[in-house]
């Protein structure tokens, strides 16, 4: 099979320019190919694909920088070259100096090249290396010539017990065992460094120089940071896709982070949320509190869109608890100040645990208990059971408190009916993949009102009245 790709290096300068870096020359209709393409396209991997730092020219009217690439074969295959920058280098004018030319270089896995006594598969090759002289042998070992042909030189078999040298690799302690050093991993992160050692033991038998593997480990950890830095980057960007459910900021936009780092609860969901927390408390418009002096305490903040939509429906205040500080300045703060509503607010930079327990014997200084609490975490990064349990301990919610609890499938046993002293569970609902509990503090046995079987309280207190059972269901 033959593998078609464009290459690219760098171009020659003009007469009020340097020339460019990385670019097609004299091509009008193509473009490099991505090395995600390649790689699904052809049974290669692509190890570097970068600018060649260093290989363009000096001055102001330079030659530009040409490109390094590395491509490992995974199967039998037929490469043609088309390299123009391997006898003309990119040009400079005007006292800029011109840039180096292109390398070619191979390594080759040849049969027949292991030792006559050796009794492995077909797969198990000798090394070879050639195909064109290069001008630095940045992969050489033994002290020979940068210049000098190794295509068929034999290579010393390394016996399979001998992996001394391995432990020069970064990664491999073969001393130490892959239990020790891999003590704090996942089974699956252990056998994938397990099956890394032994395919650099292999390789290494093979006779693959060790400067090679180190540096290719190298470029692989550049490559693994660029991507985490990248996709941290990719996290620090906002857009404006929520929106205000209902109330006096009915339909007004509100900024949210890009990634999955802050999962904000959808409109949608959201708004039916409010709905069952209306209805449960005795709401007779079924969008506004029944009282306005409801306030409210968001934990998980992130967007602060239920906070803000509580104050949308009438709510006298709202504080907020958010530990990313990048997130409180450049989406919380934001979004309340867009509002307007900053002399209803109160943002807390922190964990929810260390809020927790600063608080947890009075509630003073936040303005005391609150009527109403949303909990909706990183699903698999708390434990809820034991911040619920916090909560039913804690002086911010008072005996009328109605919890809201977002939670996923796999955390519905943790969803107890009762939790604590005070927390019972009186509305539990699906909303596609997410799931919403509602739990009330009056320290009462209130049964969920799907369950028609069990008996109901003679009376229910929200906001110090009693709201008489028997009404309409939320979900009719």
């Amino acid at each position: 099979r033959d593998v078609r790709t464009a290459g690219g290096g760098g171009a020659g300068a003009g007469p009020t320019w340097g020339g460019a870096s990385g670019t097609q020359c004299h091509m009008t209709n193509t473009r490099i190919t991505d090395p995600e393409i390649l790689e699904r396209r052809y049974p290669v991997v692509v190890r570097a694909f970068a600018i060649r730092e260093g290989s363009g020219g000096a001055g102001k009217h330079r030659g530009g920088d040409g490109v390094r690439r590395e491509i490992e074969f995974l199967k039998p295959i037929t490469v043609s070259v088309l390299t123009e920058r391997r006898v003309f280098a990119p040009r400079g004018v005007a006292g800029g100096k011109d840039g180096k030319t292109g390398e070619n270089a191979l390594l080759v896995l040849e049969k027949g090249a292991a030792d006559d006594d050796d009794d492995d598969d077909d797969l198990d090759f000798g090394f070879a290396r050639g195909f064109v002289e290069t001008e630095a042998d940045a992969y050489g070992d033994d002290g020979d010539s940068p210049r000098a042909n190794k295509s068929n030189r034999r290579r010393r078999r390394r016996e399979a017990s001998d992996v001394s040298g391995a432990s020069a690799i970064p990664g491999l302690h073969p001393a130490r065992g892959i239990a020790a050093e891999h003590a704090e991993l996942t089974p699956k992160q252990i056998a994938e460094a397990r099956k890394k050692e032994q395919d650099v033991a292999r390789m290494l038998a093979m006779g693959v120089p060790e400067k090679l593997l180190r540096q290719l480990d190298r470029e692989k950890e550049a490559v693994d940071a660029f991507n985490v830095a990248k996709k941290k980057e990719d996290g620090k960007r906002t857009h404006k896709r929520l929106t205000i459910v209902a109330g006096t900021l009915a339909r007004r936009k509100l900024l949210s982070p890009s990634g999955l780092d802050t999962r904000p609860m959808m409109g949608m969901v959201r708004g039916a949320t409010f709905d069952m927390i209306m209805s449960a408390v005795g709401s007779r418009s079924n969008v506004a509190f029944p009282t306005e002096d409801a306030r409210w305490l968001d934990l998980f903040a992130g967007t602060g869109a239920i906070g803000i939509e509580s104050l949308s429906r009438g709510g006298h205040e709202a504080h907020f608890v958010e530990m990313d500080p990048w997130v409180v300045s450049h989406v919380l703060r934001k979004n309340i100040s867009s509002l307007g509503v900053e002399n209803k607010t109160k943002v807390h930079t922190a964990k929810v645990e260390t809020f927790l327990e600063q608080h947890k014997r009075s509630a003073k200084a936040v303005g005391g208990a609150f009527d109403f609490v949303s909990f909706c975490p990183p699903y698999y990064r708390v434990s809820y059971t034991d911040l619920l349990t916090q909560l039913d301990e804690s002086p911010l919610i008072a005996d009328h408190t109605v919890l809201l609890v977002e939670y996923a499938r796999s955390q519905k046993p943790e969803m107890k009916a009762a939790i604590g002293k005070r927390l019972r569970r009186i509305r539990d609902r699906r909303y596609g993949r997410t799931f919403v509990a509602l739990y009330a503090c009056d320290g009462r046995d209130l049964p969920d009102e799907d369950d028609e079987w069990a008996e109901q309280p003679e009376e229910a207190t929200r906001f110090g009245k009693v709201v008489r059972g028997g009404g309409k269901r939320d979900d009719e």
